[in-house]
């Protein structure tokens, strides 16, 4: 049977229908709005919205984790695109209670896989060069050796994987509340699409879109800043836009998604610009590393200070110059001295 490929509904000029949950509301209830801008789909649908609402009266970003159009994700994963046939072989997958043995047996391999990393961090340190070769080649005869995952099960995976960004974007903003609107946007709820109204709840627990609704930032990516901002203002830019990272690593967080466009610079006045850090579904947590060398040399070897100071000053070609905190030397001259 031929998939046909279902075309995304997220439009711009189109009508969109979401339950929104607030800090202050007991209940959710449904918001409606209208599709005013898109962005590019890679791990979530980001879309600008103009809602129909009362208390909602100023444009906003919906941010919606939707595996069946996460566009840069099926396809980095090799996952084909979302069809109603695969659709409907994923929900009969979960209602034989497949879908959820699944996703358990994924968070255990997960768990497992953990164990190994640290038990091979040990062993790096007593074997031989070529050990570790043998080693890495039996690793990839067991994957050849492992069956394809049918088109359901790419669907758990895509469902599970998209739930995980969604809690730790939600988790960041929560950490955060108190540099909403200053440093980061304005979190205004917790977002859901139902699947389909006739579904049991089995069903839609595996279906059911969840998102998040922010503050609209009105400015330009970082990395657009040469065209946005005077040369005189490039540098005081691109440090407030390094504190804002190092302030999250004061706060426990570890943000492996550091990049220039994850900032928006807005102008302020004629000669005043703010920063606003965007994007945190790929996020960690310092209670999830083991202990405090663990997390610290985890925070060494992601370098988020670098990955904007770095690239900004390649990028501006003089018109910035990064001066690496004391903080990151401290930690290059403790972890990475040994690695060069």
């Amino acid at each position: 049977m031929e998939h046909r490929e279902l075309k995304c509904p997220y439009i711009q000029g189109s009508k969109i229908t979401f339950q929104l949950t607030t800090s202050s509301s007991t209940e959710p209830r449904f918001i409606t709005g209208t599709i005013v801008e898109l962005f590019k789909f890679t791990l979530s649908c980001v879309m600008a919205i103009m809602p129909d609402d009362p208390y909602l009266k100023e444009r906003v970003i919906l941010k919606l984790y939707d595996r069946r159009f996460a566009t840069e994700l099926r396809e980095d994963q090799r996952i084909q695109p979302w069809t109603l046939e695969i659709e409907q072989e994923y929900q009969q997958f979960i209602q034989d209670g497949r879908a959820s043995d699944f996703i358990r047996s994924l968070h255990t391999e997960d768990d497992e896989d953990e164990e190994e990393e640290e038990e091979e961090e040990e062993e790096e340190e007593e074997e031989e060069e070529e050990e570790e070769e043998e080693e890495e080649e039996e690793e990839e005869e067991e994957e050849e050796e492992e069956e394809p995952w049918n088109a359901a099960q790419d669907e758990a995976y895509l469902f599970d994987y998209m739930q995980r960004l969604y809690e730790a974007e939600y988790e960041v903003y929560q950490k955060l509340e108190d540099i909403q609107g200053r440093d980061i946007p304005r979190f205004l709820g917790r977002v859901t699409i139902p699947g389909n109204d006739s579904q049991s709840a089995t069903v839609s627990e595996y279906v059911d879109c969840p998102g998040i609704l922010l503050q609209y930032i009105e400015g330009v990516p970082l990395s657009d800043l040469a065209s946005f901002a005077p040369k005189e203002a490039w540098q005081e830019i691109c440090e407030d836009a390094i504190r804002i990272v190092n302030l999250l690593g004061d706060r426990g967080i570890l943000n492996e998604d550091v990049k220039p466009w994850n900032f928006i610079v807005r102008k302020e006045s004629a000669v005043d610009y703010k920063v606003f850090m965007i994007d945190f579904a790929l996020c960690n947590f310092r209670e999830e590393y083991e202990d405090e060398e663990d997390w610290l040399k985890s925070k060494a070897l992601e370098d988020e200070e670098g990955a904007v100071g770095c690239v900004m000053e390649s990028r501006l070609e003089g018109g910035f110059v990064y001066r690496r905190s004391a903080r990151i030397m401290e930690l290059d001259e403790r972890f990475l001295s040994q690695l060069l």
